[in-house]
Order: C-alpha cells, then sequence, then structure tokens
C-alpha cells in the first residue's frame, strides 16, 4: 500500500508510534509536544523507509532502535520541544543502549548504523 507514498507511509508510521508517546512522559516526565517533535520525524523516516523498499524485518529492528534511542534522549537528557531532534545529530547515549538494552557487539553496530542513518536523514531534511 506504500509502494510510492512516502507521506502515506509516515502517516502509518505515526499512527504506530503513539504508544510511544506514554513511554517517555510518564517513565521520564518529558513534555508530550517534545516526543511529538521525535516522533514526527522517525515516522517521516520510517515512511521514507517504507517507500524505498525496506524490508518488514529490517523495520522492526529500526523501530526497535528508535525506541532505545528516543527513550534514553527522553531519560538522560530531558529535552525540550525545541530542542529535541539536535539530540539525535549523532548517536545518542551509545554506553547507555549498551548497559540497558544490549551487550551484543552486533546490536550495538546495529544501533549505530540506525541512528547514524536517522541523523543523515535529518540532516538532509533541514533547511
Amino acid at each position: 500500500t506504500c509502494a510510492n507514498a512516502s507521506r502515506t507511509c509516515a502517516a502509518e508510521a505515526r499512527a504506530s508510534l503513539d504508544g510511544w508517546v506514554a513511554y517517555c512522559t510518564d517513565d521520564c516526565k518529558v513534555k508530550p509536544a517534545a516526543v511529538h517533535v521525535a516522533l514526527d520525524a522517525m515516522a517521516g523516516w520510517l515512511g521514507h523507509l517504507v517507500a524505498s523498499g525496506t524490508s518488514p524485518r529490517t523495520l522492526t529492528a529500526i523501530r526497535g532502535d528508535l525506541q532505545a534511542a528516543l527513550y534514553l534522549v527522553c531519560n538522560y537528557d530531558s529535552p525540550k520541544e525545541a530542542t529535541m531532534l539536535r539530540h539525535f545529530a549523532s548517536v545518542p547515549h551509545e554506553y547507555e543502549f549498551h548497559r540497558k538494552y544490549s551487550s551484543s557487539p552486533a546490536m550495538l553496530q546495529r544501533y549505530r548504523r540506525t541512528l547514524e542513518s536517522f541523523s543523515a536523514w535529518l540532516e538532509s531534511r533541514s533547511p
């Protein structure tokens, strides 16, 4: 359904990420508006990936990495709405990812690749 419609894919991805708002606002006390900024950007990137033919299995891994990164940013940085995306300009909290999510070198490598790609996409979209 998302063959050539990146916006449609982004809207579908965005709807699937809404559960992450409570995860960050309840656990980390970050304002919902700040979380929505990150989720809108993540949904845009996921929509782009779906439209470009990324496999469902790869998308599942990417979503897991994005969710971990968002939680770590919210938990350790308490970002504001205006500064949220700056926290994704580089790979956020690699040590904490390694400590809290996986000690596997392969998982850490995948997390780095995912967040580097997301960062590059964000940079390509900035004015």
